[in-house]
């Protein structure tokens, strides 16, 4: 404990380590989904078609580079990510 009352810097509590283990969890399925897209898409691909299938991954990693990027840090090209 520090003087004031608080905790150290530098140490995370249970809610901190248990809301991480959450996010990681969420980045996870969401990797998970954006790869099925992939193989869903390349299962289902007219052989004689154009290839406008693979269209539909835009959307999905213009979302997942959203997702990541709307705290700001890698957009406004900050050194250090202050989630981390």
């Amino acid at each position: 404990m520090s003087e004031i009352g608080g905790p150290v810097q530098g140490t995370a509590s249970n809610r901190t380590k248990m809301l991480r283990a959450a996010i990681y969890a969420c980045v996870a399925v969401q990797v998970l989904i954006y790869l099925y897209l992939f193989v869903y898409i390349g299962e289902h691909t007219n052989p004689k078609g154009d290839g406008m299938e693979w269209v539909a991954i835009v959307p999905g990693g213009a979302f997942s580079q959203l997702e990541r990027c709307r705290h700001g840090c890698c957009v406004n090209g900050k050194d250090g990510c202050r989630l981390r």
